[in-house]
């Protein structure tokens, strides 16, 4: 039976994610997918817990619903979820994703290199200067400050450089300044107002797209924030975002193997990228059937790496 380990940077087991229920019930769930196709999962935590050859000093599986230490654990494949610190492994065994991939789409930096043309400006800051003339560069009345790497919304500043300074007198660097993006315009025939558009791409195919909008008076769409999902059908994602995948996808075609999400608004200046994503979270199966078809995809890519 093959084993799939799951690894977050985290090093507790009720650390991020999994500090939220319905991201416990997801991986559950995907437990019991892999199971039926044959093969085990295992969780595994801490940038300083992989050994050697496949080898993690702690895991954790699924029993009966409950999570149980397992003690050290061998790998037949690993599934990338870290977010904070990199995952350094001999090689020995395959990723999902490979690290080029997680290079390209978690280095903020690096993604607005790649895919300039379709992002707002940005630009990198390393010290209190550089930062101020970020700020004098940029036009936009409202900002976006953001660390190097990180998702889910963490860390991320959406305002005015007078309130940013205000609530962060001391920045930690590496930052990245941005132009907000006014999304208000909506998606004609999709969503009215303030949006961000996720389309989620596995070795090419499509995979899902849904729309979040945030809460009233609010102006980030993530979930950890309030954001409301409305699934997107894919003969209803608008022209621009196709066009916009196509160039990423051309890119990204170099890595045979590969998972990411891509969101995307729709502006006055047209479709704009605003970030990519290759540690694709999992959503709880009831939110819609695209995310149950997700996991029974996700399952038989992880177990056809460890062929």
């Amino acid at each position: 039976m093959k084993r799939i380990c799951v690894f977050f940077s985290e090093p507790n087991i009720y650390d991020y994610p999994f500090d939220d229920p319905l991201y416990l019930d997801s991986y559950k769930e995907l437990a019991s997918v892999l199971e039926a196709h044959g093969a085990e999962l295992s969780i595994v935590r801490g940038v300083d817990s992989y050994l050697e050859k496949g080898k993690f000093k702690n895991s954790w599986k699924f029993i009966n619903g409950d999570l149980v230490e397992t003690g050290l654990v061998v790998a037949d494949v690993i599934f990338d979820r870290g977010t904070r610190g990199n995952l350094v492994t001999d090689g020995s065994v395959p990723l999902l994703n490979i690290p080029e991939v997680n290079e390209i789409c978690t280095d903020k930096w690096k993604s607005y290199q790649a895919f300039k043309q379709f992002s707002p400006l940005t630009k990198l800051a390393l010290s209190d200067a550089e930062l101020s003339a970020a700020f004098d560069e940029i036009t936009t009345k409202k900002i976006v400050v953001k660390p190097l790497e990180g998702e889910g919304g963490r860390g991320v500043f959406i305002g005015t450089r007078e309130v940013f300074k205000i609530e962060t007198p001391q920045p930690e660097y590496p930052l990245l300044v941005q132009e907000w993006l006014d999304s208000s315009i909506g998606i004609p025939g999709v969503v009215d107002g303030m949006h961000d558009f996720r389309i989620t791409m596995m070795d090419g195919n499509f995979i899902f797209a849904f729309v979040r909008t945030p809460p009233p008076g609010g102006l980030k769409a993530n979930f950890s924030e309030g954001g409301e999902l409305t699934v997107i059908e894919k003969e209803n994602i608008p022209k621009e975002f196709w066009d916009v995948l196509s160039s990423v996808e051309s890119y990204m075609s170099k890595f045979p193997s590969r998972m990411y999400s891509i969101d995307m608004a729709l502006t006055p200046s047209g479709p704009r990228i605003i970030e990519l994503n290759s540690r694709v979270g999992l959503l709880e199966s009831t939110r819609h059937s695209v995310f149950s078809d997700f996991k029974q995809k996700l399952a038989r890519k992880l177990i056809s790496l460890a062929q």
